[in-house]
């Protein structure tokens, strides 16, 4: 359970990392890091210490790759170093109310379809 919870979580974040590049250059400049710290935050089941992640990445080079590697790193609970605290329970409680919404949504479209 524990490891199916954190490869979603990955997944999530991958992808708000990639739409982030905006560009597409699989670099992240100064105004796509602003986007991607919003997304992290505003993200339901994650507490993200943003302050943190800045002093983390300020010296490097933000290619996409780098920031999958940082943010999986953040999410081993082996590491003492927490940007990035996953909350189990908002997490599967968001993802549950999301299956759900997309289950009526194809309820709907299914019975509202003219043969």
């Amino acid at each position: 359970m524990k490891e199916s919870l954190q490869a979603s979580i990955m997944a999530d974040v991958m992808e708000m990392v990639l739409v982030s590049d905006r560009n597409g250059d699989f670099k992240l400049d100064a105004n796509e890091v602003d986007h991607l710290i919003l997304r992290m935050n505003s993200f339901e089941g994650l507490e993200f210490d943003d302050k943190e992640f800045r002093k983390v990445i300020q010296t490097k080079e933000l290619d996409i790759q780098f920031i999958i590697l940082l943010v999986k790193d953040m999410i081993d609970d082996s590491n003492e170093n927490k940007i990035l605290k996953v909350n189990a329970e908002k997490f599967v409680r968001k993802k549950r109310e999301q299956m759900m919404a997309m289950r009526k949504d194809r309820h709907f479209k299914i019975s509202n379809t003219v043969i």
